[in-house]
């Protein structure tokens, strides 16, 4: 596409048309010439001008049937410039309406002619300037838009790859830990009672890490988890295996919109697992009643506090759980270690834990 030299005249008059090539002669076009509406439409449709000089009254076709046939509009090559010694001011804004660019009467000075031309075609050219840049970002455009249609096809191919890798890992991690499980159980069968409490709390851990596997994979990001729907499941889930009367000894768990790290998530969960196991076991003697309760809360800086209690006996005063070699207490402390957190025995009736960490 581009711009060409070609001014077309359509007057019926030969003086006219002689007297506006003269006064044009110093532009660098080509000028032709047509008597009339019928002959210029003609030429106009072989040569495309960049500008028409049009007169009104003609034979055979007019100025204004002219404009009809043509059908200016914005986008055009072609300006129009009505040069005329007729047309009143309702020819002269029916004009205007048709398209042209500008309106001189005869008898016209060659300079207003000159500056009109020279207006009408510097016009056209930013016209035709703006219009070549629009269809070059049109074409940019419709490329990277096949460029992006692409990339995105790759893109959801690539993620129902890996969905479907995500899937299989995780029926084969659950199959395991099933697996592991039942292995775990069957080894119950052993009458020694110490063995059947650590396969017992095995079984838990176990459990605990398959409840949190299956929570992570159901999460939209599995960078965190909802740690209070899943402080919930698992304290039933370790109820349950113990065969815990929910009327004689119940939970309370204060966790609202908590959510951690799954690194962070795993060590609580274990923390928990270990803490309220040992509730389960030492804190009610012969089926007494009470309470356990779990609770978590963010501070400033995103400190976190975590604590787990009960309401039962209490440990005993000579015990140091920060020493004890119990299997249980160790696996606090380590657990401890790896958040970069502090733990607490805190005073008062029962057992109570307090821990903190960063996030």
């Amino acid at each position: 596409m581009m711009l060409n030299n070609k001014i077309l005249i359509i007057d019926d008059e030969e003086i006219v048309v002689d007297a506006v090539c003269r006064s044009l002669k110093s532009f660098d076009y080509e000028l032709f010439s047509a008597h009339n509406g019928k002959e210029g439409l003609t030429l106009y449709n072989e040569l495309k001008p960049i500008l028409v000089i049009l007169d009104l009254k003609m034979p055979v076709m007019g100025g204004m049937a002219f404009l009809e046939k043509i059908g200016l509009s914005l986008s055009d090559e072609c300006a129009v410039v009505v040069l005329t010694g007729h047309g009143d001011d309702e020819e002269i804004n029916a004009c205007y309406n048709l398209g042209i660019s500008a309106f001189l009467r005869k008898p016209f000075n060659i300079y207003e002619l000159q500056g009109i031309v020279r207006n009408a075609l510097a016009l056209k050219k930013h016209e035709y300037e703006l219009k070549k840049y629009r269809i070059a970002l049109e074409t940019m455009v419709e490329e990277q838009t096949v460029e992006l249609r692409k990339v995105n096809r790759e893109l959801k191919a690539a993620l129902q790859d890996k969905e479907l890798l995500i899937n299989e890992l995780r029926h084969r991690v659950s199959d395991n830990i099933l697996i592991i499980s039942s292995l775990l159980y069957l080894q119950t069968k052993n009458k020694d009672s110490h063995c059947l409490d650590l396969l017992a709390k095995s079984c838990v851990h176990i459990r605990s890490m398959s409840l949190l596997h299956d929570s992570l994979y159901r999460l939209p990001n599995l960078t965190s988890i909802d740690f209070s729907l899943y402080i919930q499941n698992l304290t039933d889930e370790i109820f349950h295996e113990y065969g815990i009367n929910t009327s004689t000894i119940r939970h309370i768990i204060k966790a609202e919109n908590i959510s951690l790290k799954t690194d962070k998530a795993v060590y609580c969960s274990l923390i928990i697992n270990e803490l309220v196991t040992n509730s389960l076991k030492h804190a009610f003697p012969g089926n007494k009643e009470g309470e356990i309760y779990i609770e978590i809360t963010r501070g400033e800086n995103n400190v976190y506090t975590l604590l787990v209690g009960d309401n039962g006996t209490g440990i005993s005063g000579n015990l140091d759980f920060q020493t004890t070699d119990t299997i249980g207490l160790q696996l606090v402390r380590l657990l401890i270690q790896e958040l970069k957190g502090t733990i607490i025995l805190k005073e008062g009736r029962g057992t109570s834990f307090e821990i903190t960490f960063n996030a």
